[in-house]
């Protein structure tokens, strides 16, 4: 499994941390995805770009 980096965001947001998963001969991926987690490190959903996590932090909507 991948390590987990931690999302820069304000302190006021709170800790997050994300994975970016690669396109591979393995998947059907056309570009990679980031999945989020929360302070527990569960994940709480995948994203396709870094700007749609942040704002799902900032505001709590999907795009």
């Amino acid at each position: 499994m991948d390590e987990l980096k931690k999302v820069r965001c304000k302190n006021i947001y709170g800790v997050w941390y994300y994975k970016i998963i690669k396109p591979t001969q393995y998947n059907d991926l056309d570009g990679p995805i980031y999945e989020l987690y929360d302070t527990s490190k569960k994940i709480v959903s995948t994203f396709g770009s870094y700007a749609d996590m942040k704002y799902y932090i900032e505001t709590g909507i999907i795009l």
